[in-house]
């Protein structure tokens, strides 16, 4: 049980002799379920943080298998978190492009350090679209990998099909859907 514990000192106000004190106690319960709620308040704000984003977050365990994914992945490639878990979310990159990623990403897990790779990913309409994909490790207070969080950010969700792009500027054929 965890509790929370407050008092205070009773003084004779004639002389100032110690009379004693009042403590009191409230009980706040098992450290167990104080731990989850915390766990959930925090997973709440970390996901609200989450879909505010423009970018598509998701969450691995400390081995790279797929947990969590945001509201905007999940509209971006159509596809139920069941599909996405584990290793399920790499059928969304190019099959040109896989190869190249799982390099960085198997060498950032290795070392236990970040990741960043250009890829092309599959919307739910079958379009391909570039993506900056980001990655970096959350780890205990001695080093060890915990959990890994990772973004991906569309170059080309904000342009208008109107819009006049200095592609040069933009990669020449980054936001082309090949």
């Amino acid at each position: 049980m965890i509790a929370h514990c407050w008092g205070f000192p009773l003084f004779d106000p004639s002389n100032g002799e110690f009379l004693g004190s009042v403590c009191y106690l409230e009980i706040m319960g098992s450290f167990e379920d104080l731990m989850k709620a915390k766990k959930l308040e925090s997973l709440r704000s970390f996901e609200t943080i989450c879909v505010s984003m423009p970018h598509f977050v998701w969450t691995a365990d400390q081995h790279g298998r797929g947990e969590w994914f945001s509201s905007q992945w999940l509209d971006f490639t159509g596809r139920p978190i069941e599909e996405l878990r584990n290793q399920g979310w790499t059928r969304s990159i190019h099959p040109e492009d896989l190869p190249r990623f799982m390099k960085a990403f198997r060498e950032a897990h290795a070392k236990a350090g970040s990741y960043e790779v250009e890829t092309r990913c599959r919307r739910k309409d079958g379009v391909y679209r570039w993506m900056l994909k980001r990655g970096a490790p959350i780890k205990d207070d001695h080093g060890k990998v915990l959990r890994w969080v990772s973004d991906l950010f569309s170059y080309c969700m904000n342009f208008q099909p109107d819009e006049k792009i200095d592609w040069y500027q933009y990669g020449n054929s980054r936001c082309s859907h090949q």
